[in-house]
């Protein structure tokens, strides 16, 4: 004999209690999967529900006007699964980004990256910095102790 979970159902704000089978939980739970996750709202900044760290009876949760809650085997509150919310707001579309708009993205980024690195008022400034660098670092200045002994060697050499 299948076991019937204990359901707790809100519709139009009003609980009742009821019985399901598995398949009937199932079902249930099929038709209001992902209604937070798909919600602008679905923060725990934003809402009550997704900011608790336990759970509480749907009834507690005003916001709530459609949906239902399944019991654990103890008679506890457990997964509270919504079909409609006062509170929910529509996840904006997001429009996919063409490879151009991508990399002209990563270029903005990369410039701002430099300009923060060399610490510069613009892009030119960051570049002019980074020239300089790569230069003295390329063209060291050579001490006159440093040129003698060089200079001493090369002299040694050509004899």
């Amino acid at each position: 004999m299948e076991e019937n979970n204990t359901v707790y159902v809100k519709k139009n704000g009003e609980v009742t209690l009821i019985y399901v089978t598995p398949e009937m939980l199932k079902s249930m739970k099929e038709s209001c999967a992902g209604v937070c996750g798909r919600c602008d709202n679905g923060y725990a900044s934003k809402c009550l529900k997704v900011a608790d760290e336990t759970i509480r009876p749907i009834e507690m949760y005003d916001f709530i006007t459609d949906g239902f809650q399944t019991m654990d085997s103890e008679g506890k509150a457990d997964e509270i699964f919504i079909a409609k919310c006062n509170n929910y707001k529509e996840d904006r579309p997001r429009k996919k980004a063409t490879s151009t708009e991508q990399l002209q993205e990563l270029r903005r980024l990369k410039e701002s990256l430099k300009i923060a690195y060399f610490d510069a008022m613009d892009i030119d400034e960051a570049d002019q910095t980074q020239f300089d660098l790569r230069r003295r670092s390329k063209y060291r200045l050579i001490m006159p102790e440093e040129l003698n002994q060089v200079n001493s060697e090369n002299a040694k050499g050509r004899k």
